[in-house]
């Protein structure tokens, strides 16, 4: 989904397939304000045609909590196409002031955007720690450490985390199988935890941890 200053954008397609976008109209000469709510990669064209369109626009701002391809960030195999590298090679050629990004999953995103800034998600993480009732925090993986060390430091309890040991040899369905998770932290039996990540996409992770 892609809004200009809150004003969901109307897409359609004519009789080939084709794209058929109706672009609200924008301020001259002041900022425009994109928020992207990723749902395909037809958006980023879409996109690309609405800053063409606001040619006489000064400046350009890019909300995008999810960044796409984020999870390819890095090639393994030659045969490994690196997208997340050339997506933000698309972004940056847009010429965005600014590019607010809730979640990056990796540094790597952050260093291949241009002007970007990611959003503290900390109030979120307290929310849903609080509602949750829970007593540990955990996360999926090793990427995630400084994140679980921050958080919970700031929450005053235990954290834990699984080092996420994959065959990257094979792919199965897209992906490399994951082998085994072993957990790295204080016991937590008889304590209710909670488990944050930045991706979910079967939940197959979430799933083993909890059963651990």
């Amino acid at each position: 989904m892609l809004k200009i200053d809150n004003t969901e954008i109307t897409l359609g397609n004519f009789p080939d397939g084709t794209l058929a976008v109706k672009a609200p109209s924008a301020p001259r000469g002041e900022v425009v304000y994109f928020t992207w709510l990723y749902e395909n990669d037809a958006e980023l064209f879409t996109l690309i045609c609405l800053v063409r369109h606001y040619h006489w626009v000064k400046d350009f701002v890019l909300r995008m909590p999810y960044v796409p391809h984020a999870r390819m960030d890095r090639v393994k195999n030659e045969e490994d196409v690196f997208t997340l590298k050339y997506f933000c090679e698309v972004i940056n050629s847009l010429n965005f002031t600014t590019v607010w990004v809730r979640d990056a999953h990796s540094n790597v995103s952050l260093a291949l955007l241009n002007n970007v800034k990611e959003e503290n998600i900390s109030p979120y993480i307290h929310e849903a720690f609080d509602k949750a009732g829970a007593e540990a925090l955990f996360f999926p993986d090793e990427g995630a450490m400084n994140r679980a060390i921050y958080f919970a430091n700031h929450l005053g309890v235990d954290v834990g985390m699984f080092y996420k040991r994959r065959n990257y040899s094979v792919i199965v369905n897209g992906k490399n199988p994951i082998e085994a998770h072993e957990y790295l932290g204080r016991s937590v039996e008889g304590k209710d935890v909670m488990i944050v990540d930045d991706m979910i996409s079967s939940g197959e992770s979430v799933l083993d941890i909890a059963q651990k």
